[in-house]
């Protein structure tokens, strides 16, 4: 990650793969984004990739099911990296899937990256 839109520019960050940024702008081959503590940086748009991750905000309950009374599937710590499997929330929660292969539904609050 880049402190201005450019090969040329400072290097300021290496994020790790599958780190979840929010896009703020486009200019061509650069996107500026923000980062899950808050911080702007440039990063080329080839070096983002399509597949959508979340981040745990703190430990969080994934469940079985899309409702609150289904069964606790397993908890994970915050700062767990969640796949997003689909960005409409079903009956508020939201499908993802673990680094293991587990797929669950976490509430939308417990995650950030949305």
């Amino acid at each position: 990650m880049y402190d201005a839109p450019s090969d040329k520019a400072k290097k300021i960050f290496l994020a790790p793969e599958g780190m979840p940024v929010e896009v703020i702008s486009v200019l061509r081959t650069w996107v500026k984004v923000r980062d899950p503590l808050g911080d702007l940086a440039w990063i080329s748009r080839d070096d983002l990739n399509d597949r959508r991750m979340v981040m745990a905000t703190s430990v969080a309950v994934l469940r079985r099911e899309a409702e609150s009374n289904a069964p606790l599937w397993f908890r994970v710590d915050r700062g767990v990296l969640l796949e997003l499997l689909e960005e409409k929330p079903v009956n508020g929660f939201l499908k993802v899937r673990y680094a293991e292969g587990q797929v669950g539904y976490i509430q939308p609050d417990q995650v950030w990256g949305l």
